[in-house]
């Protein structure tokens, strides 16, 4: 699966580096995010990546650099793109699906760029840590969104995510796990056994049963949220946003060194 996941991954990779090219920009990284990264992926599950775009210098020095959006390809997939300066924002609004392509082992980086996220990934525990009141606000409404659509319209897929959701809070707010070990990715196969609706529902035996899980998470998230409150306050870690904006700065001066070799007399 995982040779699977890789030229999947590579494939969504060199399709985006020709979208970069064409509109004169620079590709950075292509990630794998969403159930496969952890283990949860049913057998109709997508794959599904980010990528995250340079601009080019003169969008750099005019500001002109946001893109964002979904680009098709010609096998019916599709990915996700984003400019470097809206991936900054999303880790600093604590994006789950973001902030786990710090972590996740499929992923395809420009060789040019690729000691700049070697250097993000290793500082992902530390930016998990930016605001970490406000990560809990945004995964606590993740997981009310995702029960709603459970309760909607009965998805299984709403159920299974929610409870996922329910666990990272658990795990990071809770028993003080790092970032990645409460993401899971597939790791903890003992607890991922013992969650029924991570099976998507498979092991409940009738409705019934599967109201009772329902209500008993509904009941357990309530009292999880009461006592994150207690344990994190709002603010924001200014050596994690140091961090970031060192990053960003980086990666814009080294696409300014590259344009600027390239328009330099020969």
């Amino acid at each position: 699966m995982s040779d699977a996941l890789m030229q999947a991954v590579t494939y969504h990779s060199r399709e985006m580096q020709k979208f970069c090219k064409e509109r004169a920009k620079y590709h950075f990284v292509t990630s794998l995010y969403g159930s496969q990264n952890y283990g949860t992926a049913g057998p109709a599950s997508d794959v599904d990546t980010h990528t995250i775009i340079l601009p080019n210098m003169a969008e750099i020095l005019l500001e002109h650099a946001k893109e964002s959006g979904t680009h098709h390809f010609s096998d019916g997939s599709q990915a996700t793109y984003k400019d470097i300066h809206s991936m900054f924002e999303m880790y600093r609004k604590s994006n789950v699906n973001f902030l786990e392509t710090l972590f996740t082992n499929w992923y395809d980086c420009n060789p040019v760029f690729i000691e700049d996220w070697r250097q993000l990934r290793a500082g992902g525990e530390l930016i998990a840590t930016y605001n970490k009141y406000g990560m809990f606000r945004t995964l606590k409404g993740y997981y009310y969104e995702q029960m709603n659509n459970y309760v909607k319209e009965h998805s299984y897929k709403g159920l299974a995510n929610a409870e996922r959701l329910f666990y990272l809070m658990y795990y990071y707010f809770i028993e003080g796990s790092s970032y990645a070990q409460a993401l899971q990715f597939g790791e903890n196969k003992a607890l991922m056994e013992s969650n029924r609706a991570l099976k998507y529902g498979q092991s409940f035996s009738n409705t019934k049963e599967e109201t009772a899980y329902h209500v008993e998470l509904e009941n357990s998230m309530e009292k999880l949220a009461a006592k994150v409150e207690t344990l994190v306050s709002p603010g924001i870690n200014s050596t994690a946003n140091d961090f970031l904006n060192k990053m960003e700065a980086q990666l814009k001066l080294k696409v300014l060194s590259i344009e600027m070799q390239k328009s330099a007399p020969k």
